[in-house]
């Protein structure tokens, strides 16, 4: 799998070079059909009884173009450049064996290349790490805090809602390429994160807080 939705929309070629405030965000167009295809996943997931649970843009991947479609010279590597980019013996500064330290060190390689971000292009979402069936669900989620529907926050019950919620702020930050919730990381964070719906959708359902 290549870049994900969170980090390609920095590589488009329309925002480079950057310039200074430029505004990053996907093209309308572009940002629909991201949703879409994200959103026929989750109906995917949910028509089998399965929560994604971590939906988000980083989880959201644009994938690799097949191996044979890829001209031969993006693929070749000359021995010279291949040596500069894997680095001498990894060792430590006290001259210790560990057995856990890797044995080098190699530069990145840009997966953005190898991805088309084009008419046609098509996305997947990943990381099932966090999926659970509805009928037994996490006990804790790993939602980002921005993400998290009400009754995450209220320790309410858990469906596949909180994908939708999820779907629904991934959404808005689409297509403003602004967050409809930022929320610190601080002690406050609960009820930070409840004044903000509240704020932008008005009063919460009262079942919500029956639990």
């Amino acid at each position: 799998m290549g870049p994900s939705v969170n980090t390609m929309v920095e590589e488009l070629p329309q925002f480079k070079p950057r310039r200074r405030g430029m505004k990053i965000r996907y093209p309308l167009q572009m940002a629909k059909s991201i949703l879409k295809q994200s959103l026929q996943a989750l109906a995917f997931l949910h028509e089998n009884g399965i929560a994604h649970g971590d939906f988000q843009l980083g989880n959201i991947l644009f994938p690799l173009n097949d191996i044979d479609s890829t001209p031969e010279e993006l693929l070749l590597q000359e021995e010279d450049v291949q040596a500069r980019s894997i680095s001498p013996p990894v060792q430590r500064l006290d001259g210790k064996q560990d057995k856990w330290a890797p044995q080098y060190l190699c530069v990145a390689q840009p997966l953005v290349p190898f991805t088309c971000h084009t008419e046609g292009f098509k996305v997947k979402l990943s990381d099932m790490g966090g999926a659970y069936f509805f009928t037994d669900p996490l006990t804790k989620l790993v939602t980002p805090l921005g993400l998290r529907a009400p009754e995450l926050i209220l320790n309410g019950a858990v469906n596949n809602t909180v994908d939708i919620w999820s779907f629904g702020c991934l959404l808005f930050e689409l297509i403003t390429g602004q967050p409809l919730f930022c929320i610190p990381c601080s002690e406050m964070e609960d009820d930070d994160h409840l004044l903000s719906p509240t704020a932008q959708l008005g009063a919460l359902p009262n079942e919500l807080f029956k639990h």
